[in-house]
């Protein structure tokens, strides 16, 4: 039985028990995800777990670069083979160097690409508002194959065994060949899906904005479970660890599952619609809420050994690098928060809201910002 605990405002605290948290699931411990890691993707890896053991722990004390995009970043960049990739609401995709802010390439899309690419086989993939997939050659920026969905792409695609998947605002998962850009199969899953699709041992899960998380096989496409409808909807990308699946929603709750029925496992409560994702990293769950907070929860205890108050609504999913929570602020900042108390460690002022997550790669921090600029900090 889960005890009905009132809520508070959230403040600033550190070795505290949250009282907005209420925790059905205690004994939930995660391991380290290392192995997992690949910074090609949203989120980091596969499960999305926002997780980078190898990222270094960036200070924020000064810009390696800053480039000027000319337009709006909701995208969330992403690193490989030294390049950073992120796209604009102008629809520029663009790939620069990411050591010295090289514009190496650009490919302008019909629409806006606010989701994030997936990099891998030499091949940038990622979606746009104007209802294609597009799948670039990684070093030249030239068209390898161009697939219409038929309604816009604002998830994140996961590149996993030459396959390509992927949500559409008509409610379906698609299942592209990663070289041809040929269907293996399409799912309806119910409303919209702007959530980006996370996967474990084959099972792979994304929200709908009805307010239910479907789970499908990735083989086949098949339909393995569906939660009960939350109270609004699921916009975040789901993140995967120990057999458990965590989802934020906008009726203000962060939820967790089993991930072999889908049967609930736990909830935690904000003050504030949860539209980022969360993060998991060494038993602990991070996730940001409009509220203005950033949540930690220890998930063995079911505990909340601090809360960070930033100055805005906060859309930017955290990460975790090193000694450090990242994450923008509505507020135009950028912070780096300690991992263990919660304390402010650094903050980097941006020219505009911050609703890009960021990307963690040789010890520098990659974030887009509303100002139209792409931030390179460490």
């Amino acid at each position: 039985m889960i005890p009905t605990i009132q809520r508070r405002k959230a403040t600033s605290v550190a070795a505290s028990v949250l009282p907005a948290i209420v925790v059905a699931a205690f004994g939930l411990v995660l391991t380290s995800c290392g192995e997992l890691i690949d910074t090609a993707h949203f989120r980091a890896d596969e499960a999305r777990t926002g997780f980078y053991p190898r990222g270094g722990t960036p200070t924020l004390s000064e810009p390696l670069f800053v480039y000027d995009a000319g337009a709006p970043i909701y995208s969330s960049p992403v690193v490989a083979s030294g390049r950073v990739v992120f796209g604009t609401v102008s629809g520029e995709v663009l790939s620069l160097d990411a050591r010295t802010g090289e514009r190496m390439w650009s490919f302008r899309a019909r629409g806006p690409v606010n989701s994030s690419a997936a990099i891998g086989d030499e091949t940038v993939f990622f979606g746009s508002a104007d209802g294609n997939v597009y799948a670039l050659d990684e070093m030249s920026g030239r068209t390898n194959w161009r697939r219409r969905l038929g309604a816009g792409v604002s998830s994140s695609p996961l590149l996993s065994a030459g396959v390509v998947y992927v949500g559409a605002t008509d409610g379906t998962v698609h299942a592209l060949r990663a070289d041809s850009g040929e269907t293996l199969w399409e799912r309806h899953v119910g409303d919209a899906v702007s959530s980006s699709p996370a996967m474990v041992d084959g099972v792979l899960c994304v929200g709908t904005w009805e307010g239910r998380l479907v789970a499908v096989d990735a083989s086949s496409g098949e339909e393995l479970w569906r939660t009960a409808r939350m109270g609004d909807a699921l916009t975040t990308t789901p993140a995967i660890a120990d057999s458990f699946v965590y989802f934020g929603s906008l009726d203000e709750n962060l939820y967790a599952a089993h991930i072999r029925d889908g049967s609930p496992a736990g909830q935690l409560s904000a003050d504030g619609p949860v539209s980022a994702s969360p993060a998991l990293a060494a038993g602990r769950v991070y996730f940001a809420s409009w509220d203005h907070a950033v949540y930690a929860t220890d998930l063995s205890s079911g505990e909340s050994p601090w809360v960070f108050l930033t100055g805005g609504s906060v859309y930017s999913s955290p990460c975790v690098s090193g000694e450090c929570v990242y994450v923008g602020s509505g507020d135009g900042n950028v912070y780096a928060i300690s991992v263990e108390t919660g304390e402010e460690i650094a903050r980097f002022e941006t020219g505009g809201r911050v609703q890009s997550s960021p990307c963690v790669w040789r010890n520098t921090l990659y974030i887009g910002g509303e100002d139209g600029t792409l931030y390179a900090l460490r």
